[in-house]
C-alpha cells in the first residue's frame, strides 16, 4: 500500500463519467455501492482510520441508497438476485 493514494474523489469521478456516458440510474447505484463496500473492506483490511475518508464514503452509500430508492420497484427487485 506504500505510496498508493487512496481518493474517494477518483471514485466519484469514475462515477460521474459513467453517469455521463451511461446515465442509468440503477448502474450509477450499483457502481457507487461496490466502491463503497470494496473501499469499507479495504480500510478494515488495512485498520486505516481517517475519519474524512469515512464520512466521505457514507455521504457517497447514502447517495447510492436515495438513487435506489428512486427507482420503480421492478428496477430495485432486478438488482437483488
Amino acid at each position: 500500500m506504500k505510496g498508493q493514494s487512496v481518493s474517494v474523489s477518483k471514485a466519484k469521478k469514475a462515477i460521474a463519467d459513467y453517469k455521463k456516458a451511461v446515465g442509468r440510474s440503477d448502474g450509477i447505484a450499483e457502481l457507487s455501492i461496490f466502491y463503497c463496500e470494496e473501499a469499507f473492506g479495504f480500510l478494515e483490511s488495512y485498520s486505516m482510520e481517517d475519519e474524512g475518508y469515512f464520512a466521505a464514503l457514507i455521504r457517497m452509500y447514502k447517495r447510492s441508497l436515495e438513487i435506489v430508492s428512486s427507482l420503480a420497484p421492478a428496477q430495485r427487485a432486478s438488482r437483488q438476485a
